[in-house]
């Protein structure tokens, strides 16, 4: 990364851009594209350092790129040293801000501005084993993000049992045997989620109690996770990822298929009071 280029108006990261290795930046008025650039002209011409400084920030252009939006707001935020620290960091640990040839990396994989926001955060490594002896501290995890469920559907320990809100620690240390893999999800050192994979055979793999705390919910941390476990079941050889969910729980459906996941069917079970749907995911 070359810090001398440092950032443009608009937020992209000239420090880590290899387009033109002869270009000095933006703001040192290397880019060819300066005569007909809206940021660059239009910061020049207010005397800001970048757009995160004016009023009017966002204004489209450049902004309504998921990945420079979110470069500036973090700027914003944060501050530009800050943020090519972030850049620096993720780049030695193998993010990539370009791919060869191209104008596009690893940052513009992700589809909302708080996920770019988690990766240069630093959230994105921050997924990991779950050792059997801190269960205890994961299922109170589990409890507290599915008790929001039970509640809309109004479930009780009484009328459903069964349900993921009233997992026992008991219960989910039952789960662990050959082929199941828990994970927890820490951010800044707190535990905020939980996601476990079990090996169903023949390359399939059965995801379970996907849990994100509810104080935690809209930041893109669910699909973090959900992204992280179809990595570790490309890495494990495995070609789906299973699941079965509340049937009548439409957010939450839709909100797999929007992550590609089909809806395979339902069933119904008589110690239930919902329906359980079934979808799947394949490599």
């Amino acid at each position: 990364m070359n810090r001398e280029k440092g950032i443009a108006y608009c937020g992209l990261a000239c420090c880590a851009c290899d387009k033109n290795d002869t270009c000095a930046g933006c703001r040192n008025e290397g880019c060819t594209d300066k005569e007909w650039c809206k940021h660059f002209n239009c910061c020049k011409e207010k005397g800001l350092y970048g757009c995160w400084e004016c009023e009017e920030f966002p204004c489209g252009g450049m902004h309504d790129k998921i990945r420079v939006l979110a470069f500036a707001q973090f700027i914003k935020k944060n501050g530009e040293e800050k943020m090519m620290e972030c850049l620096e960091r993720n780049e030695n640990a193998g993010v990539v801000y370009h791919y060869q040839g191209q104008l596009v990396g690893d940052y513009d994989k992700c589809v909302t501005v708080d996920e770019v926001m988690m990766m240069l955060e630093g959230d994105q490594i921050n997924i990991k084993p779950v050792t059997a002896d801190a269960l205890s501290e994961y299922a109170e995890v589990i409890r507290q993000s599915f008790t929001t469920v039970a509640q809309d559907f109004g479930w009780t320990r009484e009328n459903c049992p069964g349900h993921t809100s009233f997992i026992t620690n008991e219960r989910l240390e039952s789960k662990i045997k050959d082929g199941y893999y828990p994970f927890g999800y820490f951010t800044d050192g707190k535990l905020i989620g939980f996601a476990s994979l079990t090996d169903m055979g023949s390359g399939a793999y059965e995801m379970n109690d996907v849990s994100i705390l509810p104080g935690y919910r809209h930041w893109g941390y669910g699909k973090v996770l959900l992204d992280f476990c179809k990595d570790k079941v490309k890495e494990l050889g495995g070609n789906k990822i299973t699941i079965g969910i509340v049937e009548e729980n439409t957010v939450l459906k839709d909100w797999y298929a929007t992550n590609e996941f089909i809806h395979k069917g339902t069933k119904q079970f008589e110690h239930l009071p919902f329906t359980v749907g079934y979808m799947e995911w394949c490599v």
